[in-house]
């Protein structure tokens, strides 16, 4: 795997981690509101 493929999933996967824990926070805040 090149250097620019590894960077590029790195980029996917903290992109997906993000996305997951706004999810997580706006789920916790309309359940909460």
């Amino acid at each position: 795997m090149t250097d620019v493929a590894r960077a590029e999933r790195d980029q996917y996967f903290i992109a997906c981690l993000a996305f997951n824990k706004a999810l997580a926070v706006a789920g916790t805040a309309q359940s909460t509101a």
